[in-house]
């Protein structure tokens, strides 16, 4: 069976700095296709990231770890591509919206 996305991969995913993120590939086909993930022109977070399957998760997460991240399924039958992008913003920020809003309610 060829590779396919059983659920394609979000386009972005907003990330929080200093928090774990979470990236997820649902890749199938029959033979399992290897899953590799990957940054256009970079390296994945050097001892911040971990492969696990179809998980790509990045430790500790800084502001230079926002862009492009590219999951790969292949195998004998064909392969898939897709790209999610991380946004990352920083807590403190998200503290200070979430207070107007309730200042505003």
């Amino acid at each position: 069976m060829p590779t396919k996305f059983l659920t394609k991969p979000k386009k972005t995913v907003t990330a929080y700095k200093s928090w774990d993120t979470t990236l997820k590939c649902d890749i199938f086909g029959y033979p399992f296709p290897v899953i590799t993930w990957s940054r256009p022109l970079k390296q994945l977070p050097i001892h911040r990231h971990l492969i696990d399957g179809n998980e790509l998760t990045i430790k500790n997460t800084r502001e230079d770890d926002d862009g492009a991240y590219v999951c790969q399924g292949a195998n004998e039958l064909g392969s898939v591509m897709g790209v999610i992008w991380i946004i990352v913003k920083i807590v403190g920020m998200l503290k200070r919206i979430i207070k107007n809003i309730y200042l505003i309610l």
